[in-house]
């Protein structure tokens, strides 16, 4: 019983170890990419150019 619980704690440390390993490589190597200024936008500002008649001007919205 207790050479089970050894090799079981063996096993437990060793996937805890493999998972900070992959976390710290994944962390790092996301770190070093450039990020855009509009990521986790889920909004954008549109372009005046593909509004057509005042539409989306907030000219006759109330505050």
């Amino acid at each position: 019983m207790e050479e089970a619980r050894k090799k079981l704690r063996i096993c437990l440390i060793c996937i805890v170890a493999a998972a900070v390993i992959v976390g710290a490589v994944y962390y790092l190597n996301d770190v070093r990419k450039p990020s855009d200024v509009n990521e986790g936008t889920l909004v954008a500002v549109p372009d005046a150019g593909w509004m057509l008649d005042g539409a989306g001007d907030d000219s006759g919205y109330e505050q």
